[in-house]
Protein backbone atom coordinates (compact mmCIF):
# COMPACT_ATOMS: atom_id res chain seq x y z
CA UNK A 1 0.00 0.00 0.00
CA UNK A 2 1.49 3.84 -0.87
CA UNK A 3 0.13 7.14 -1.15
CA UNK A 4 1.41 7.80 -4.51
CA UNK A 5 4.35 9.72 -2.54
CA UNK A 6 6.66 7.41 -2.49
CA UNK A 7 7.10 3.45 -3.40
CA UNK A 8 8.81 2.59 -0.14
CA UNK A 9 6.25 0.34 2.02
CA UNK A 10 5.73 1.78 5.52
CA UNK A 11 6.48 -0.88 8.49
CA UNK A 12 3.09 -3.29 9.50
CA UNK A 13 3.29 -1.14 12.88
CA UNK A 14 1.64 1.67 11.00
CA UNK A 15 -0.31 0.11 8.29
CA UNK A 16 -3.16 0.96 10.08
CA UNK A 17 -2.70 4.57 9.79
CA UNK A 18 -2.58 4.45 6.06
CA UNK A 19 -5.65 2.71 6.09
CA UNK A 20 -7.01 5.32 8.32
CA UNK A 21 -5.30 7.98 6.39
CA UNK A 22 -7.29 6.71 2.98
CA UNK A 23 -10.56 6.78 4.98
CA UNK A 24 -10.44 10.13 6.03
CA UNK A 25 -8.61 11.86 3.23
CA UNK A 26 -9.03 9.79 -0.14
CA UNK A 27 -12.21 7.35 0.33
CA UNK A 28 -14.49 9.09 -2.03
CA UNK A 29 -14.36 10.80 -5.21
CA UNK A 30 -16.13 13.53 -6.61
CA UNK A 31 -17.52 12.45 -10.15
CA UNK A 32 -16.06 13.87 -13.35
CA UNK A 33 -13.03 15.30 -11.25
CA UNK A 34 -9.78 13.80 -9.71
CA UNK A 35 -10.71 15.06 -6.49
CA UNK A 36 -11.08 12.33 -3.64
CA UNK A 37 -12.15 13.28 -0.08
CA UNK A 38 -12.67 10.87 2.61
CA UNK A 39 -14.38 11.14 6.16
CA UNK A 40 -13.08 13.87 7.69
CA UNK A 41 -15.27 16.67 6.23
CA UNK A 42 -18.48 14.23 6.98
CA UNK A 43 -17.30 14.39 10.91
CA UNK A 44 -16.55 17.69 10.82
CA UNK A 45 -19.90 18.11 10.75
CA UNK A 46 -20.16 17.70 14.23
CA UNK A 47 -19.23 20.73 15.59
CA UNK A 48 -16.05 20.32 18.11
CA UNK A 49 -16.22 16.37 17.94
CA UNK A 50 -15.96 15.37 14.44
CA UNK A 51 -12.75 17.51 14.18
CA UNK A 52 -11.29 15.92 17.50
CA UNK A 53 -12.35 12.68 16.22
CA UNK A 54 -10.06 13.22 13.05
CA UNK A 55 -7.39 14.53 15.26
CA UNK A 56 -7.15 11.23 16.95
CA UNK A 57 -5.39 9.48 13.55
CA UNK A 58 -2.90 13.11 13.19
CA UNK A 59 -1.51 12.61 16.65
CA UNK A 60 -0.63 8.78 16.02
CA UNK A 61 0.75 9.33 13.03
CA UNK A 62 3.20 12.10 15.12
CA UNK A 63 4.11 9.27 17.28
CA UNK A 64 5.27 6.60 14.48
CA UNK A 65 6.98 9.44 12.99
CA UNK A 66 9.33 9.90 16.23
CA UNK A 67 9.12 5.91 16.50
CA UNK A 68 10.63 5.74 12.89
CA UNK A 69 13.01 8.31 13.48
CA UNK A 70 11.88 10.95 11.12
CA UNK A 71 13.94 14.16 12.17
CA UNK A 72 12.72 17.19 14.35
CA UNK A 73 11.89 19.67 11.91
CA UNK A 74 9.90 17.12 10.31
CA UNK A 75 7.80 16.62 13.27
CA UNK A 76 7.25 20.50 14.31
CA UNK A 77 6.06 20.32 10.21
CA UNK A 78 3.66 17.81 10.47
CA UNK A 79 2.30 19.15 13.91
CA UNK A 80 1.54 22.00 12.50
CA UNK A 81 -0.41 20.83 9.25
CA UNK A 82 -2.39 19.41 12.42
CA UNK A 83 -2.99 22.22 14.34
CA UNK A 84 -3.99 24.23 11.30
CA UNK A 85 -6.16 21.73 9.80
CA UNK A 86 -8.04 21.51 13.36
CA UNK A 87 -8.23 25.59 14.07
CA UNK A 88 -9.32 26.00 10.27
CA UNK A 89 -11.90 23.10 10.99
CA UNK A 90 -13.58 25.25 13.99
CA UNK A 91 -15.26 27.40 11.60
CA UNK A 92 -18.64 26.43 10.72
CA UNK A 93 -18.93 25.46 6.70
CA UNK A 94 -15.06 26.82 5.74
CA UNK A 95 -13.29 23.52 8.04
CA UNK A 96 -15.49 21.30 6.14
CA UNK A 97 -14.76 22.89 2.97
CA UNK A 98 -11.10 23.22 3.69
CA UNK A 99 -11.00 19.36 4.82
CA UNK A 100 -11.47 18.31 1.00
CA UNK A 101 -8.82 20.41 -0.30
CA UNK A 102 -5.78 20.48 2.93
CA UNK A 103 -5.21 17.19 4.12
CA UNK A 104 -3.07 16.96 6.59
CA UNK A 105 -2.81 13.38 7.34
CA UNK A 106 -2.49 12.69 3.46
CA UNK A 107 0.94 15.29 3.92
CA UNK A 108 2.13 14.00 7.19
CA UNK A 109 1.96 10.08 5.82
CA UNK A 110 3.73 11.61 2.63
CA UNK A 111 6.20 13.35 5.17
CA UNK A 112 6.85 10.03 7.08
CA UNK A 113 7.82 8.25 4.06
CA UNK A 114 9.96 10.73 2.87
CA UNK A 115 11.84 11.41 5.88
CA UNK A 116 11.88 7.74 8.16
CA UNK A 117 15.61 7.19 8.52
CA UNK A 118 15.54 4.66 11.22
CA UNK A 119 17.38 6.67 13.47
CA UNK A 120 16.45 6.20 17.26
CA UNK A 121 14.34 8.83 18.92
CA UNK A 122 15.77 10.88 21.54
CA UNK A 123 14.48 12.85 24.49
CA UNK A 124 14.25 16.16 22.05
CA UNK A 125 11.97 13.89 19.18
CA UNK A 126 9.51 13.05 22.38
CA UNK A 127 9.47 16.51 23.84
CA UNK A 128 9.13 18.12 20.08
CA UNK A 129 5.61 15.47 19.73
CA UNK A 130 4.59 15.92 23.41
CA UNK A 131 4.22 19.38 22.96
CA UNK A 132 2.63 19.30 19.96
CA UNK A 133 0.03 16.58 20.90
CA UNK A 134 -0.71 18.89 24.05
CA UNK A 135 -0.76 21.73 21.50
CA UNK A 136 -3.55 19.61 19.54
CA UNK A 137 -5.16 18.37 23.20
CA UNK A 138 -5.51 22.61 23.93
CA UNK A 139 -7.50 22.96 20.28
CA UNK A 140 -9.52 20.45 20.61
CA UNK A 141 -10.63 20.72 24.57
CA UNK A 142 -10.89 24.68 23.74
CA UNK A 143 -13.19 23.51 20.23
CA UNK A 144 -15.14 21.51 22.75
CA UNK A 145 -15.58 24.04 25.22
CA UNK A 146 -16.33 26.50 22.53
CA UNK A 147 -19.24 23.90 21.20
CA UNK A 148 -20.35 23.40 24.81
CA UNK A 149 -20.79 27.16 25.18
CA UNK A 150 -22.91 27.92 22.10
CA UNK A 151 -24.79 24.84 22.44
CA UNK A 152 -25.50 26.47 26.46
CA UNK A 153 -26.13 29.76 24.81
CA UNK A 154 -28.58 28.77 22.15
CA UNK A 155 -30.60 26.94 25.03
CA UNK A 156 -30.98 30.03 26.86
CA UNK A 157 -32.21 31.88 23.76
CA UNK A 158 -34.22 28.83 22.82
CA UNK A 159 -35.56 28.64 26.36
Amino acid sequence: MTDGADDRPLPDEVRWLEWGTRALDDVFRIPGTNWRFGLDPILGLVPGIGDASAAVLSVALLGSAVRMGVPRVVLLRMGLNVVADYLVGLVPGLGDVADVFFKSNRRNLTLLRRHATGRPAGVADYLIVGGAAAVVAGAILAGVAISIWLLAALARLIG
